[in-house]
């Protein structure tokens, strides 16, 4: 409980950068996010065929 405050407090201390600090993590969770579906969505969209292991790196 006294971290919470204490983290609160340091927040409240510099308002300019602290919502600097948490925009920009958000937007790197965000990001990562986003990235993460993108490759598990590049990774798995032929694999509803029945014989997909044997096309996947048949190029």
């Amino acid at each position: 409980m006294r971290t919470l405050f204490y983290s609160i407090r340091y927040l409240m201390k510099g308002k300019e950068n602290s919502l600097i600090r948490i925009f920009s993590l958000a937007l790197g969770l965000v990001v990562g996010v986003v990235l993460f579906s993108r490759i598990a969505f590049e990774l798995s969209y032929d694999t509803f065929y029945p014989e997909a292991d044997r096309f996947l790196y048949s190029f």
